[in-house]
């Protein structure tokens, strides 16, 4: 009996039922219960055949994708290390260009400083330049202001009368009179109990030792010139002062004023000395 298409369990089971006989005791039944019989052995062997195909196919696909991990973890290493090492040489020129930048900065700074440090010692140069032109032009006015002072005085005591007047009266009443003339002592000008005549006389030579204290202040306050008054009035001083030596002690005796025409005093110690010179200017 040929058959084309494999049973399935029903057709079996509806061919027994159809039989009067036995299933068991026909020739065909048994051939298409073997069959069938073959075919299920078939299909459990393709099954166990697949899954194991499958477990294969999954484990191969495991190993694939362990291997794929490796290789991306290798991969990603490798990336990070070349990463790493391009961030490093970065690093290293930017802090080469930092390094370079700062001494720039430095060589600049210092050269500003020098031209500063230049500028301002010749502005500092300038300005003493200037101070010093100006002190001297300063000077220089003040020295002609001096002297021109000093010849006013010199030329207002030749047209005053306080200077001759007195001049005079040292002619008559000197420190160490002579014998056979008219000279006389000068302290009795200083004397408290004298005649009209001798304390006109004595306001006279007060007005002359007055006029001279006050050239004195002045040139110890450097406001004439003392050279031109030395020049002009170095012989008068002279023997005025050694005229008058003794009459200016009564005074300061009598009057109880030791600093009566001191500043006169001193400069005519001054200028008597021998080694004094008038300092010029």
């Amino acid at each position: 009996m040929k058959v084309n298409n494999p049973l399935t369990i029903e057709d079996v089971v509806a061919i027994i039922n159809s039989q009067k006989t036995p299933f068991y005791q026909d020739p065909a039944v048994i051939i298409q219960f073997l069959a069938l019989i073959i075919t299920f052995i078939g299909i459990l062997f393709a099954w166990k055949s697949m899954k194991s195909s499958s477990k294969q196919a999954v484990a191969e696909l495991e190993n694939q994708k362990e291997l794929v991990d490796v290789q991306l973890k290798h991969n990603q290493e490798t990336v990070l290390g070349q990463l790493e090492s391009e961030r490093k040489l970065v690093d290293v020129q930017l802090e080469n260009e930092k390094e370079l930048v700062e001494k720039q900065l430095d060589q600049n700074q210092k050269l500003v400083k020098l031209q500063l440090e230049n500028e301002q010692k010749h502005i500092e140069e300038q300005l003493k330049a200037s101070e010093i032109n100006l002190s001297n032009q300063i000077n220089s006015s003040r020295d002609i202001a001096k002297k021109a002072k000093a010849i006013d005085i010199i030329m207002s005591a030749e047209e005053s009368t306080v200077h001759d007047d007195g001049m005079t009266v040292l002619h008559e009443f000197v420190a160490d009179p002579k014998p056979n003339t008219d000279q006389k002592e000068i302290t009795i000008l200083a004397y408290e109990d004298i005649t009209n005549e001798n304390l006109a006389k004595r306001h006279l030579l007060v007005n002359l030792l007055n006029f001279y204290e006050y050239i004195a202040i002045a040139i110890k306050y450097d406001i004439v010139c003392e050279e031109i008054m030395r020049k002009a009035h170095y012989s008068t001083v002279k023997k005025i002062y050694e005229d008058t030596d003794l009459f200016i002690k009564k005074i300061r005796i009598r009057f109880k004023k030791d600093h009566y025409f001191s500043e006169f005093q001193n400069m005519a110690e001054k200028w008597c000395e021998n080694e004094y010179e008038v300092p010029i200017k």
